[in-house]
């Protein structure tokens, strides 16, 4: 998902006015710890995944230099209680507004409109909700592989998109839960392509191919290794998976919403949207992205976000969502665990972002993977896309 770039190629002003960073402190996934929250205001950190090269070698850039962030953490919170965009999202015991008020954290899991609050305007809440497309749900075209040389090795065709309501179906023809809008368990033969429509973009995928009933994707040393899932128009939307590392310290793994179906800058319209990323090799952090005209910036991220770090052949579950909670802004909210433990109730990281370009604007998913050193792949399961 993160891909190289120079820190001084993007600095992105703090939308409320104030570009310095400012602290915020992490907080535990633990449903019965007394979670805290502060202010915060997005980073201007552009950091190793904001890739404006075009192939040939990209510049990775220091944490500390061109306004990285170097300190600044979003805080763990439920999804209602959400401050303006100078604040960072409630936690379960209320955090603190942009303007040093009070927001009336609920502590829920919910993922419901934005709750009004004390002290602070939060606007009024956007619905938003678009329909996606297809007649009957049915999805055709392969996902092509690469050569040994990190390219692409042929066309992908990218057919149409599952869609909501009842003939909403599965990869495998199966009907869809109320409210779920896509579901991919990988259910085919080792060695197959990812299941159509999934499509590979940009230049620096080596592999994606089904293996022992998850997706595989490895992709080249120092670049961004996308897939793309086009067809679908959502705003309010949340994306779940499973995934597994070969090696956390040199991989990270990011999910998509929002997405325009490009890679950087590497196509034409190049990279749009919001991301959840999961790294190991810059920061050891979980963090939000926003991808604008192909340069990724990190809004914002939470350090250390699976206690004792992220271990290799261990699978861990991650929720991505972004909703329109204001016709200027939006709640983005994430979190991650071992698979085998129970989900925590509370989000490990929540932000709002007023980004123009990606406001209001229904979009489609993706997943990538960023390889530091090496090209190692990253197992991929149990995707789930649903609407809020």
């Amino acid at each position: 998902m993160m891909s190289n770039a120079c820190s001084d190629s993007v600095n992105e002003a703090d939308p409320i006015g104030d570009t310095s960073s400012s602290t915020a402190t992490s907080t535990s996934a633990d449903p019965n710890a007394d979670a805290t929250a502060s202010a915060t205001t997005p980073s201007t950190s552009t950091g190793p995944r904001a890739d404006t090269s075009d192939g040939d070698g990209t510049t990775q850039g220091d944490p500390t230099e061109g306004g990285a962030s170097s300190g600044e953490v979003a805080t763990a919170g439920s999804s209602e209680g959400e401050t303006g965009p100078g604040g960072s999202a409630g936690s379960e015991t209320g955090s603190t507004g942009g303007d040093g008020s009070s927001t009336d954290g609920a502590g829920s899991d919910d993922v419901g409109t934005s709750t009004s609050q004390d002290g602070s305007s939060s606007g009024e809440v956007s619905s938003g909700e678009v329909s996606t497309s297809g007649d009957d749900g049915g999805t055709s075209g392969e996902v092509s592989t690469s050569g040994d040389d990190g390219g692409t090795s042929g066309e992908v065709s990218t057919g149409e998109a599952s869609t909501t309501g009842d003939d909403a179906m599965t990869d495998g023809g199966g009907m869809l839960p109320e409210g779920v809008l896509y579901l991919e368990d990988f259910d085919g033969n080792d060695g197959d392509p990812w299941p159509a429509p999934w499509t590979i973009v940009g230049d620096n995928v080596i592999s994606a191919t089904v293996q022992g009933g998850r997706g595989q994707l490895a992709g080249v040393t120092d670049g961004t290794a996308r897939l793309v899932l086009p067809g679908f128009a959502e705003l309010d939307i949340e994306m779940r998976a499973s995934i597994e590392f070969s090696d956390w310290s040199a991989q990270g793994f990011g999910m998509y919403l929002r997405q325009n179906g490009g890679a950087l800058d590497q196509t034409e319209p190049p990279g749009e949207g919001y991301s959840l990323f999961i790294e190991g090799f810059y920061l050891e952090s979980l963090g939000f992205w926003r991808e604008v005209l192909g340069v990724e910036t990190l809004i914002d991220a939470a350090y250390d976000p699976v206690a004792g770090g992220v271990m290799p052949g261990v699978v861990y579950r991650m929720r991505f969502q972004v909703e329109q909670v204001h016709p200027t802004y939006s709640a983005m909210r994430g979190k991650i665990w071992p698979a085998s433990d129970p989900e925590p109730d509370a989000w490990t990281i929540s932000i709002l972002d007023d980004t123009a370009s990606v406001q209001n604007f229904a979009g489609s998913f993706a997943v990538d993977v960023y390889n530091d050193a090496g090209t190692d792949s990253i197992w991929i399961d149990d995707i789930e896309i649903l609407e809020l």
